[in-house]
């Protein structure tokens, strides 16, 4: 059975457990609680690579996410939620602060989460239901998010507008000591230097064999320094005429077709070291069908 793509069934079901909440003396209500648990622990861990990245860019990411995020607030109110959930939260979040670029002189300082594919900078309130999920088990954490959602300008929106249940201005903003580098299985990898200084740099290498809503984008980049964007990697989204082996901070060699693939590759990072002074990332793509030899 066909069941849609990461998001789309998750942001279908995930009102399910907010409106049972509503009925506890309902004689079902044990039942579906229990059920809303075993859904969203199957679609978190179907979902989430080792070290967080999401199935789908970060972007699209917020079709699927914040529902899931949402419903665990539900769940937690009505004394139901499955503490299985909260390493999911608190992994994924870790890749997103990872993913989170430079203050762009651009953009009135703000930050944003990076990604790539058919999309691209995310700034939205995911980051206040982390915190909230998260300020028991995890506070440093949930302070964290909390700085990374004022970082974004304290937007209030995700897909469907940010629940007012989620906003808890009790948890004080953290500022991380540092954001380091991050190997993210599926995704690719980041490198970063001279976080929370003026000359911050930040590097997003996407290598990962995550595919839905990627497109041609492998072994494509994006590079920060000195507050400006200087390697951008505009990302088609729905609303650009140009087509994507334009837009991607990348290198393709041999007939353009090769690079028309919709990202099927066999796509990981095989080395990396983050150092003191310096970063390294090699990746290794493997096109499928392959390609001929030259």
């Amino acid at each position: 059975m066909h069941l849609g793509n990461p998001n789309m069934p998750i942001n279908r079901f995930m009102g399910f457990p907010q409106y049972a909440g509503l009925l506890p003396s309902h004689p079902m209500h044990e039942a579906w609680m229990t059920e809303a648990n075993r859904y969203s622990l199957w679609k978190w861990a179907d979902n989430v690579s080792p070290g967080g990245a999401w199935r789908e860019e970060i972007s699209y990411q917020q079709a699927g996410v914040p529902h899931l995020m949402d419903a665990a607030l539900s769940l937690r109110n009505s004394g139901a939620l499955d503490p299985a959930v909260l390493p999911y939260v608190r992994e994924q979040n870790q890749y997103n602060l990872a993913c989170v670029c430079p203050p762009d002189a651009n953009e009135g300082g703000l930050r944003g989460c990076e990604g790539t594919g058919n999309g691209g900078r995310v700034r939205a309130g995911f980051p206040v239901y982390a915190a909230n999920l998260l300020k028991d088990t995890d506070p440093q954490m949930a302070g964290e998010m909390m700085w990374l959602w004022q970082s974004f300008g304290t937007p209030t929106q995700t897909q469907y507008g940010l629940s007012p249940l989620a906003v808890d201005t009790t948890i004080a903003p953290l500022a991380p000591r540092d954001v380091p580098a991050a190997f993210l299985p599926g995704y690719g990898a980041t490198a970063r230097a001279h976080f929370g200084t003026p000359g911050e740099a930040f590097l997003m290498f996407r290598c990962g064999y995550n595919q839905s809503h990627y497109d041609m984008d492998q072994g494509s980049f994006k590079f920060y320094a000195l507050g400006e964007q200087l390697v951008p990697n505009s990302s088609c989204g729905y609303n650009s005429a140009e087509p994507a082996n334009t837009q991607h901070g990348i290198l393709s060699f041999g007939d353009p077709e090769w690079f028309n693939n919709h990202g099927r590759t066999d796509s990981i990072v095989v080395d990396r070291a983050f150092l003191g002074s310096v970063d390294h990332l090699l990746g290794s793509s493997n096109h499928f069908p392959p390609l001929p030899q030259v």
